[in-house]
């Protein structure tokens, strides 16, 4: 079996360490978001679930990224990036924390025309709602996912 680790899992347990008892309350959004795509267009929107039932598909979508593939997905969550070492790339993800708001799980993404970070991005921690297609890639021997061609929509 093909042992896969997500960029992603490391950002949420670094992130789930610092931010358990945080307030969960978010900022007042100033990114410039695009009008929302139209629902027919969503495959997946976890923006209309639970918060159990969010955690729980971001989880499957990390464990089984076969199964999402090609999907659409439109989630919420907060901004936060991760630096590369090893890539010197910074890595945008949305963060997505479970009905206690203790632990949390997030997702990969890249905008559209790909803008170099911190350019085109929202600000650290600030509520955001990004749509995107889901796709996997290898990094150095190890397979991530992430949503590409992704917008930050209102």
């Amino acid at each position: 079996m093909k042992k896969t680790v997500s960029l992603i899992l490391i950002l949420v347990i670094a992130l789930a360490l610092v931010s358990c008892g945080e307030s969960t309350e978010s900022a007042d959004s100033t990114t410039t978001g695009v009008k929302a795509p139209a629902e027919e267009t969503i495959d997946i929107d976890l923006t209309k679930l639970t918060s159990v039932l969010v955690y729980s598909e971001v989880y499957n979508m990390l464990v089984t990224p076969e199964n999402y593939i090609g999907k659409t997905v439109k989630m919420s969550g907060q901004f936060t990036t991760a630096y590369g070492e090893d890539t010197g790339l910074y890595y945008p993800a949305v963060i997505i924390k479970d009905a206690t708001a203790c632990c949390s799980q997030g997702m990969e993404f890249v905008l559209k025309d790909n803008p170099k970070y911190p350019s085109g991005y929202p600000e650290m921690s600030e509520e955001i709602t990004v749509v995107g297609t889901f796709e996997t890639y290898d990094e150095n021997g190890y397979l991530y996912c992430h949503l590409v061609d992704a917008e930050i929509v209102k």
